[in-house]
């Protein structure tokens, strides 16, 4: 079954304990100097989980993994020794990354690495950096299948190995658009209005999206640029919280009330339409949705636009209604509740 990543709560305290304390018997059984004593006990995650950098990886009903992740700049990472980074881009750190005994050899070390990796490239953070101990096999072993190199030592009461994965890459990625991307963002975008008028829709025709649009995008950091192999492919927004359209729905009703992402004014490239990008696009905002804790997905489009109806409901949501957008006119909505099921 799917895996799914989100914040850790209060709820979680037992589970996080207990997956602790069977990575602590079998660090011990290896004769490895780490995590000994209480930590990390439950103050340290309880300040994780107030700080809101806690995670939990839910499978099967199930907590069966944990871990923080910190957008930080830790005092002890800049001293490296014995080595370099590979980056000296802005980077994120894993930390407390524990796994259960009973989801061992299954890769769920590398579909963290995976996810974080993606949720990392798109918070601005374009490398990942964590260590472990000198003597930790297993792990140093796991993080090189994934991509990370060994890239010197960090001192603090012992030694650690230090290691780095960056992200720019990683064969797909989401990045934050900046005002300098606007040029490439409207080439993508007018091709996409030329497409729509091609279908004889009126979606996109009065100008909108335009320079201005993208530039409060930009300004509200909801600007997000799609690559695949080191290539832009496509451009959307991803706004949190509540969206002032969603209020009315009309001829149906959303399928919750929980705390939601909208994912507004996608456009994809002429060379790879039709290649599954707007799947992956939506795949990709809802690993985010999750990270950030929200609990469900939305989007519309216009009722003659079926590609993007097709594609929309193939990656798993569901018709709710109507509404009406900004732009002006009538829009079919959908939603795709996110909510683990642990």
């Amino acid at each position: 079954m799917k895996g799914l990543i989100r914040k850790a709560t209060v709820k979680d305290l037992a589970a996080q304990k207990e997956i602790i304390a069977e990575g602590k018997a079998t660090i011990k059984e290896l004769g490895i100097n780490m995590w000994t004593g209480d930590y990390p006990g439950e103050e340290v995650l309880l300040e994780d989980i107030g700080k809101g950098n806690a995670y939990v990886y839910c499978q099967d009903g199930k907590v069966v993994a944990i871990f923080t992740l910190d957008f930080i700049v830790d005092p002890v990472y800049e001293k490296i020794e014995n080595g370099a980074w590979l980056c000296d881009q802005p980077y994120s750190i894993l930390r407390r990354l524990a796994v259960s005994g009973t989801m061992r050899g299954q890769n769920i070390t590398g579909k963290i690495i995976q996810t974080i990796g993606i949720y990392s490239m798109a918070m601005g953070y374009p490398s990942l950096r964590l260590d472990t101990h000198p003597a930790n096999v297993s792990m140093k072993r796991a993080l090189e299948k994934n991509g990370f190199q060994y890239t010197g030592e960090l001192n603090t009461d012992q030694t650690w190995h230090a290691y780095e994965k960056v992200l720019l890459a990683e064969p797909t990625r989401i990045q934050p658009a900046t005002v300098a991307d606007i040029p490439n963002m409207m080439r993508i975008i007018n091709y996409a209005k030329a497409n729509l008028k091609a279908m004889g829709l009126d979606q996109w025709q009065r100008g909108y999206p335009d320079e201005a649009v993208l530039e409060a995008d930009i300004a509200k950091k909801d600007s997000y640029l799609y690559f695949e192999e080191g290539q832009l492919v496509a451009v959307f927004a991803l706004i949190y919280g509540d969206d002032p359209f969603y209020h009315v729905i009309e001829n149906g009703a959303w399928l919750t009330n929980l705390p939601y992402s909208a994912i507004h004014r996608v456009a994809v490239a002429e060379e790879v339409l039709g290649t599954g990008v707007m799947g992956r696009i939506f795949q990709h905002s809802e690993l985010l949705t999750s990270m950030n804790g929200y609990s469900s997905i939305r989007v519309d489009t216009h009722p003659g636009n079926q590609p993007m109806q097709r594609a929309i409901t193939k990656s798993g949501f569901t018709y709710c209604g109507t509404v009406y957008v900004a732009e002006g006119g009538v829009r079919l909505a959908y939603e795709k509740p996110l909510e683990a099921d642990c």
